[in-house]
């Protein structure tokens, strides 16, 4: 063979294999193309249903941060509510501040941990609701018992889960995704939170 034939078979060959690569790059297109179809329509399945849950969410601590408000601002002593959440109060009072076992702290579960944050959370939001409804220690009938005595236990209530979370590492607070809540709680709510004597001065 002469030195041409070599050079078209040779150029025959590149043609072939140009064209076999050009067929691998169409197909690699194609199927990248299908798999980022797939997880548009996935993340855009997760976002829509990440959207739902937070929208559920939002109204359930809308209603409830709704009902709390106007119970701490409006309810009353004789309200029937009232001495009931009195009783709930008093008897969950004395287990809080019973001292945790050392392992539930040292190794607590996520879910624990939101819990006593949410507990905290809440007793800070009664506590200082309930203050509202304090005048000045000078001013004060004994219809003011019974608040004063909700402001009390609500403020016991609030630094005994404190302690709790002051026993959890932050490395756990930010497995339960509570570390920045907590830390914000401990910065805001914590100076306001008073027994009966240090409210309405």
């Amino acid at each position: 063979m002469t030195l041409s034939d070599w050079l078209g078979v040779v150029g025959v060959s590149a043609g072939i294999v140009s064209i076999a690569l050009a067929g691998v790059a169409i197909w690699l297109s194609l199927y990248f193309y299908n798999q980022a179809k797939g997880a548009e329509g996935a993340v855009s399945t997760a976002l829509a249903d990440i959207r739902a849950q937070t929208a559920t969410l939002e109204r359930i601590t809308g209603r409830q941060l709704d009902r709390l408000t106007k119970f701490a601002t409006q309810g009353r002593s004789e309200d029937p509510q009232f001495a009931e959440i009195m009783v709930i109060f008093r008897q969950l009072t004395a287990a809080a501040l019973a001292p945790p076992q050392p392992a539930q702290l040292r190794d607590p579960v996520p879910d624990h941990v939101v819990a006593i944050y949410n507990v905290m959370y809440f007793s800070a939001l009664a506590n200082i609701g309930w203050q509202q409804q304090l005048p000045p220690v000078a001013e004060r009938s004994p219809d003011h018992e019974s608040i004063a005595g909700v402001v009390d236990e609500s403020h016991q209530f609030f630094y005994a889960h404190l302690h709790m979370l002051d026993g959890v590492s932050k490395e756990v607070l930010q497995k339960a995704g509570v570390l920045e809540r907590a830390e914000w709680v401990n910065r805001e709510l914590k100076p306001i939170v008073r027994t009966s004597l240090a409210s309405g001065v």
